[in-house]
């Protein structure tokens, strides 16, 4: 008879587990759907989108796990395709934090333990930013908690059988392959459990069996890359291909490129990021509980440790531009100790009020825990308070902005190289939109050997094209472009002046008299622009009229500023610059011992801005000039009537719009 109360009390206990693990993943999803990007996003977002649309193949290593889970969120049957994908970021972030509890109940915590930890662990800035986008992150947290999860009930009770696990890392190898930070752990954990030759154990040879069944997920890549399914630039068509794509070559070059002195200089920041995400109040708690974990379970610290340890070791050496999204894992160990600290305070929190009190009976131990407890999850209520504002994307549509008005400006047929970064979100208008499906796109500035971009840009292969533009915003190869073509500025893209080009481009029929006057070289003699009203993802064209006043400058060069500056900003807010052009003089179409006084020089600007980059209301647009002495130095501006306005020109008033 005994035994019938116990089942009783287990199967309470769990459906309490259940009920907050629930409450957590309805908590979290709220959130991340209130913060959610309403469209697609630059690079991975947009590139991943379009793959997971079509069942197609993402950049290396392809990515197959994320494809097959992703192709049906992609067809749901509500919203755009862009927001279904998003919203599969946000489903698996609630989803993290849902098994995040259930893990962290694993490590001896309390209910109100592993709660704390699971929410601050949900509100970190990265964590929370990765739900934002559509990218192969979150499940990437999913599958790492999962097998996290499995990994500790069976060094538990024995159960679930290992090869559970085993099956989840292979499985979460094909969503990335950051799951390989986790095997020196788990080995570690099995090996303090169960000793080391339980590693040739039969057990052990059923693990391996199923890795090896989660990690064949990659067939799809050589049954998918023949039908070369869009956005068709990563898809392999030979085992060559093939082999290069899976083991990702061109990241190789980033891994394990720095210095001893970068070394220290990363994990010095490291710090900072680790204070960023969880705060004073977290960095505290959790210090106190790495003690209380090492007093508790040296074993389960260790295997923590391992896992903090590794992913720093490894992020901290890998030079890649998004390196803050591999930290989060060990922001998951932090919140982990977070939540132990968090409830020992919770604890000497209740005897204190006790004490307090002075009459035990006077409040009863429910209200005293509930009091406590209340004060413990101040911290995830101050994360998600303070770090709202950092990640809300639930306005951002730059990308969308700047494809729409990319396709709306090129000429028929024409080719656009870029990076990666721009040319996925042209990409998704191009092949789910439907938009300019003549417009042929390059990602040549991202490719991995100088060989085959060089190749990509030569004369003899952009001349197969009646218009060439370029864009770029993670790379420098608009710079290298440059030496070999002249750009022409075209709002978000420069058109690429592939053939001979003519100086009357330039010159034009305009006179007028001087407005402004920049040293004793040039004159500003008018501009004509196409609205005073700037529509964000509207390019407007602006036309600068210049006249040399100097009959030769044959020694020298200038670069000429074009910018936008907000008249009114808060208080210790920035002045920044939500568009700025800066171009050689006349591009380099005239050479300027050839520019004779008189003539008149037409300088075209296209004037863009995003919904990200600049709020509603009144801007300034301003012109100066740099010489292209040694040293460069900005000309001096003046008025004809000799009055001198330091080193900008104050051309007129604009108001800018934001959709």
């Amino acid at each position: 008879m005994p035994l019938l109360p116990q089942i009783a009390a287990n199967t309470f206990s769990k459906r309490r587990d259940l009920g907050v693990a629930g409450g957590l993943f309805i908590i979290a999803l709220a959130v991340y759907l209130r913060t959610l990007r309403q469209t697609f996003g630059w690079g991975d977002s947009a590139e991943l989108t379009t793959a997971a649309y079509f069942l197609g193949i993402g950049h290396a290593p392809g990515y197959p796990t994320y494809m097959l889970l992703a192709y049906p969120f992609a067809h749901l049957p509500f919203a755009t395709v862009a927001y279904r994908m998003n919203f599969m970021s946000a489903f698996f972030g609630a989803f993290t934090i849902a098994l995040s509890y259930y893990a962290f109940r694993r490590l001896t915590l309390t209910r109100l333990g592993a709660a704390l930890a699971a929410l601050c662990f949900a509100f970190t800035t990265t964590f929370w930013d990765l739900t934002t986008d559509a990218d192969v992150f979150t499940l990437h947290h999913t599958l790492a908690t999962a097998i996290i999860l499995v990994v500790l009930s069976w060094r538990g009770n024995g159960r679930p059988h290992l090869a559970w696990a085993a099956f989840l890392c292979g499985l979460s190898l094909g969503n990335h392959a950051l799951t390989m930070l986790l095997l020196p752990a788990i080995f570690y954990l099995v090996i303090a459990t169960r000793g080391f030759r339980y590693l040739f154990s039969k057990p052990m040879l059923f693990a391996a069996l199923a890795f090896f069944i989660g990690l064949s997920v990659y067939f799809y890549l050589p049954l998918r890359g023949p039908a070369n399914p869009p956005p068709s630039v990563n898809d392999p068509q030979t085992l060559k291909d093939l082999f290069l794509h899976i083991t990702a070559s061109g990241s190789r070059d980033s891994m394990f490129d720095v210095s001893a002195r970068q070394l220290l200089g990363r994990t010095w920041l490291y710090g900072g990021r680790l204070l960023r995400e969880v705060g004073w109040p977290g960095i505290a708690l959790g210090l106190f509980g790495v003690g209380l974990l090492w007093r508790r379970d040296k074993r389960l610290w260790a295997f923590l440790g391992l896992i903090f340890a590794v992913d720093i070791f490894y992020s901290i050496n890998f030079s890649i531009f998004d390196i803050y999204a591999y930290f989060a894992i060990s922001y998951w160990v932090w919140c982990a100790i977070i939540g132990l600290g968090g409830e020992k305070t919770v604890a000497l929190a209740e005897r204190a009020i006790e004490k307090l009190q002075g009459r035990p009976d006077s409040v009863g131990p429910r209200f005293r825990r509930v009091l406590a407890g209340s004060l413990a999850l101040l911290v995830p209520f101050l994360l998600l308070t303070g770090h709202w504002r950092k990640v809300d994307a639930s306005a951002e549509r730059a990308p969308e902005e700047f494809a729409h008005a990319v396709m709306g400006l090129v000429e028929k047929d024409a080719l656009v190289i870029g990076d990666w970064w721009v040319i996925a979100p042209l990409g998704y208008v191009k092949y789910i939109d439907g938009l300019r499906p003549d417009v042929k796109l390059s990602p040549a500035f991202s490719l991995a050997s100088q060989e085959k971009y060089q190749r990509e840009i030569r004369r003899d292969s952009l001349k197969q094209f009646p218009a060439v533009y370029a864009a770029e915003m993670i790379s420098n190869c608009i710079t290298d472009l440059r030496s070999k073509y002249i750009l022409l500025p075209q709002g978000p893209v420069f058109r690429v002046m592939v053939n001979a080009t003519d100086s009357s481009l330039v010159l034009s029929s305009y006179q007028g008299t001087p407005r402004y006057l920049f040293g004793d070289k040039l004159a500003l003699i008018g501009w004509e622009i196409g609205s005073k009203t700037i529509q964000s993802g509207k390019p407007v064209n602006l036309t600068l009229y210049w006249h040399s006043r100097q009959p030769s400058q044959a020694d020298e060069d200038y670069d000429v500023f074009v910018f936008l500056v907000p008249r009114v900003t808060q208080p210790g807010e920035a002045k920044l610059w939500p568009w700025i052009d800066k171009n050689p003089l006349a591009y380099k179409l005239l050479p300027l011992k050839d520019w004779k006084q008189g003539q008149t020089l037409a300088e075209k600007h296209y004037i863009f801005v995003t919904t990200d980059a600049a709020d509603p209301g009144e801007y300034d647009l301003r012109v100066k000039v740099r010489s292209g002495g040694k040293p460069a130095q900005f000309l001096p501006v003046t008025t004809p009537s000799g009055q001198a306005l330091g080193k900008e020109a104050n051309l007129e008033m604009l108001e800018v719009k934001t959709n």
